[in-house]
């Protein structure tokens, strides 16, 4: 069964959201994405109403990208100063 997926998204933050859920699996039987454009490839048995409403609610921003090493070194220095200092930083 396939989904065609009418509003803009973004296919990694989506296939994440489906996954946390358990709603489908990272793969397809034949080994590909099961989000390939703006369509979703599913089993027949999949929850159509569940995912559905996954896709209504997903918002196709992409998630922030982590911190770095260094930007986490960065602003650990300035808390700890600021401990140290009350707040003069």
């Amino acid at each position: 069964m396939k989904i065609e997926i009418q509003k803009e998204i973004n296919p990694a933050k989506l296939l994440d959201e489906l996954l946390i859920v358990g709603l489908i699996q990272a793969v397809t039987e034949d080994g590909t994405s099961p989000i390939q454009g703006n369509t979703l490839y599913l089993p027949d048995t999949a929850n159509t109403q569940a995912i559905q409403a996954v896709i209504d609610a997903h918002e196709p921003i992409p998630n922030p990208t982590p911190p770095t090493a260094e930007e986490r070194l960065e602003a650990l220095e300035l808390a700890m100063l600021d401990m140290v200092l009350g707040g003069v930083v």
